[in-house]
């Protein structure tokens, strides 16, 4: 950060994009600043403020809910509204994210766009098959899902992050985020994240993802797939939590080692599903 020479504050979308994408130098968005400043990429040579181009809000439509990607982990909590999703599916989250000082200024947005395997709000997102809003030449939406490149990066490219849209028909699921981590305030060793909406006795949409066990935040479809159109049972919790733990892929860092990922990803699938089932193990 001791290289940058400019500090920008457009007002407005289009000129925010257009200094990222036309001036001289290597520039990067910044929010809340808790990622970018902890970095301290010392190539950076200038900045580009977007808390003034009225990206925190929480807006509803007849089938959709949007959230500016300014919207703050702080707001997400407070929401009423983001709170039906999922049976407080954020406020899960973000009681498990960093400090209140941290959260009052970190956005969705940032902690999106990072691409980081560990961030907390990318497999809440994903489990409730929310899409992303883009805007650079063009402004494109695309799944959450298609955001992330499987070698761990994203497909930013001189684009900035506007909204998520999450479909309002998972204000009817049940949603459990749970957090292996060395602290309440640390980043991720492992989360797992399990979205289920019931029909009757019978799973009718199961989502399973899943966040430090890859070098992107994941989804595992294959485990999905063994619950879907089911009656929930023991059994088959257990063939979705063996399942999780065959298409993850940790790594052993200082943190944890892989065994131990695979265990707590095992162990947490089960829990969260079996919660969201209503299934005692």
């Amino acid at each position: 950060m001791k290289n940058v020479r400019e500090y920008f504050k457009p007002t407005s979308i289009p000129e925010a994009v257009n200094l990222l994408r036309e001036y001289p130098g290597k520039g990067a968005f910044i929010a809340g600043g808790t990622n970018i400043v902890v970095e301290k990429d010392p190539t950076l040579d200038y900045l580009v403020d977007v808390n003034h181009l009225g990206l925190n809000y929480i807006t509803e439509d007849e089938h959709l809910i949007h959230i500016g990607a300014g919207t703050t982990i702080e707001q997400l909590y407070a929401s009423r509204l983001v709170n039906t999703l999922a049976s407080g599916l954020f406020v899960q989250v973000a009681s498990w994210f960093a400090s209140r000082q941290i959260r009052n200024v970190a956005t969705i947005g940032g902690n999106v766009a990072e691409g980081l395997s560990a961030a907390d709000t990318v497999p809440p997102l994903m489990a409730m098959d929310a899409q992303i809003v883009l805007v650079g030449e063009i402004e494109r939406t695309l799944p959450i899902m298609e955001f992330f490149r499987k070698e761990g990066l994203t497909v930013l490219n001189q684009e900035l992050v506007k909204e998520f849209i999450i479909p309002k028909e998972f204000q009817q699921a049940r949603g459990k985020f749970l957090k292996n981590a060395r602290t309440r305030e640390d980043i991720s060793i492992v989360s797992v994240t399990t979205v289920v909406l019931m029909d009757g006795g019978v799973c009718r949409k199961v989502r399973i993802a899943l966040g430090a066990v890859a070098p992107t935040p994941i989804r595992i479809p294959q485990a999905e797939a063994l619950l879907e159109g089911q009656i929930p049972t023991k059994e088959l919790i257990e063939q979705a939590a063996d399942t999780v733990v065959a298409q993850i892929a940790p790594i052993d860092n200082f943190r944890a080692m892989a065994q131990f990922r695979k265990d707590i990803s095992h162990t947490y699938t089960k829990r969260a599903l079996s919660e969201c089932c209503h299934i005692v193990i």
